[in-house]
C-alpha cells in the first residue's frame, strides 16, 4: 500500500504525545492533504483525524485496492510520518483503524466458540506458531479465533501448507489441518488443487499480506484484540 502510494516521506515514529483533544482536522484541510503530490494518482480519501498534541494522526483510504492506511501529519503541515506511533506512558499504538473495520470478515477461517474474539496471523511452518496451536483447543470455549494465514519468506514450505489448508471446504476441516501441520503431519505435500482453488487461494492469501503490512505485523504468531492491541499468545488461558 505505501509502495502504491509512492510516499517520499517514511519514518516509524515514537510519538511522544500524552494531550490528546477531540478535534479534528477541517473538511477544508483534508482536501488540501489529499492533493499533496506524495499522494498524486492515489485517489486518497481522508475520513478521520485526531489531534495528538503537536501532530495529527490521519487514517483514509488510497490505491487500487482503496485500503486504508495511517500517517501523521505536523500542525504547520510541512511534514508527513508514515509509520507506527506509540504512547510512550501506556506503550499503545496509536491507531484510528477499527479491527472491525479492517479484519473482521477477511479471516481466511473461524476456530473456537469463545464470546472473546481474537485475530491470529500465523505460519503453519513457524515453530512458535505451532505452539500455540497446539495450544489453541484448549482455549476454544473461551475465545472465537479469526484465523489469518501467512507465510513468512523464510518458510519455504508454508505456500504449500496454506494451499492445504485452505483448499478444505469447511472451518472445521481447515482447523484439523492445521493442527495436523503442527503436530508433524505432510500431508501437504501430496496436495492436489484445482486451477480455480489456486486463483481463490491466491487472492485470500494476498489480502492478508496487504492486511499485514496495514497493522504493521513484524511476525507471526500475532494476536490481537478488537482494539488492535497485541496480546501475549503464551499468557491466554
Amino acid at each position: 500500500m505505501i509502495k502504491k502510494l509512492s510516499l517520499s516521506i517514511m519514518a516509524t515514529a515514537a510519538l511522544l504525545a500524552t494531550s490528546l483533544s477531540a478535534s479534528e482536522l477541517s473538511q477544508k484541510e483534508k482536501e488540501e492533504i489529499q492533493k499533496y503530490p506524495i499522494f498524486a494518482g492515489a485517489n486518497v480519501n481522508i475520513d478521520k483525524s485526531k489531534d495528538l498534541g503537536d501532530v495529527y494522526l490521519v487514517r483514509a483510504k488510497g490505491g487500487e485496492g482503496q485500503d486504508y492506511f495511517e500517517f501523521y501529519i505536523t500542525k504547520d503541515k510541512k511534514t508527513v510520518i508514515v509509520g507506527k506511533g506509540v504512547n510512550p506512558i501506556t506503550k499503545e499504538q496509536h491507531t484510528l483503524i477499527d479491527a472491525n473495520v479492517i479484519l473482521e470478515g477477511k479471516e481466511h477461517f473461524t476456530y473456537g466458540e469463545g464470546k472473546e474474539v481474537l485475530y491470529v496471523f500465523t505460519d503453519p511452518a513457524c515453530p512458535f506458531c505451532q505452539q500455540f496451536e497446539h495450544k489453541m483447543p484448549s482455549l476454544a470455549k473461551k475465545y472465537k479465533f479469526k484465523i489469518f494465514l501467512l507465510a513468512l519468506p523464510m518458510h519455504k514450505q508454508a505456500p504449500g501448507m496454506i494451499e492445504y489448508i485452505l483448499s478444505a471446504k469447511t472451518d472445521k476441516e481447515k482447523a484439523e489441518r492445521l493442527f495436523k501441520i503442527a503436530l508433524g503431519s505432510k500431508d501437504y505435500e501430496q496436495r492436489e488443487l484445482s486451477v480455480e482453488d489456486e486463483v481463490k487461494i491466491k487472492e485470500a492469501t494476498d489480502r492478508v499480506v496487504k492486511l499485514a503490512q496495514l497493522i504493521g505485523l513484524r511476525g507471526t504468531p500475532t494476536v490481537l484484540n478488537t482494539k488492535l492491541q497485541q496480546q501475549n499468545w503464551s499468557l491466554l488461558k
